[in-house]
């Protein structure tokens, strides 16, 4: 019994001299984001975050589980960006951004047969996507360049009685920063 005993304490000690989280071992961590409810109560579906230390990339996918805690099951796998899931309001569909298309896209997926589909294509991808209370119109937002089509007047000298005219400070006019230079060095 004594040897036993023994042996244990020995393996504890060389497993407590081991590090516990090692700059290796962020490879293997996993986080759990973005949970959302079935409107049913029955299950909950979130997105679980990965990193691929081959890729030197992190990927997410979407998981859905019992609200009891027991049936995970994967919606979607592979290497790719999944995120943002919201369900209906009936709880028979999901909407959610993914880039598995080459660039990210707002899919919905039926879920009773688990056929996805694309719902919006764009240059610039969707994000916080939101269904109408009907559960017939999908909302979301995606940005779109454009020019500015009008820009604040800067003056070319103070107001009267501003902060740097009174207090001798002087008053500098905007300037290029990119040919600005460093008063220390001059360069």
């Amino acid at each position: 019994m004594r040897k036993l005993a023994g042996i244990l304490v020995a393996a504890a000690a060389a497993r407590a001299a081991q590090p516990c989280l090692t700059p290796e071992s962020v490879w293997d961590l996993r986080s759990i984001s973005d949970a959302q409810i079935n409107p049913s109560g029955k299950s909950i579906v979130f997105v679980q975050e990965w990193n691929d230390k081959m890729d030197d990339a992190a990927y997410s996918n979407l998981y859905e589980i019992g609200a009891d805690g027991k049936n995970l099951r994967p919606l979607t796998k592979g290497k790719f960006r999944d995120s943002s899931p919201r369900w209906s309001p009936d709880g028979t569909r999901l909407i959610y951004v993914s880039n598995r298309t080459g660039s990210s896209q707002l899919h919905v997926r039926a879920m009773a047969s688990g056929v996805d589909r694309v719902l919006a294509r764009g240059k610039n991808g969707p994000f916080a996507p939101a269904w109408s209370p009907d559960g017939k119109w999908v909302a979301f937002f995606r940005f779109t360049p454009a020019a500015p089509e009008w820009a604040p007047p800067v003056p070319a000298k103070p107001p009267r009685g501003a902060l740097g005219a009174r207090s001798g400070c002087g008053y500098r006019a905007p300037m290029d920063v990119r040919r600005n230079r460093c008063a220390a060095t001059g360069r």
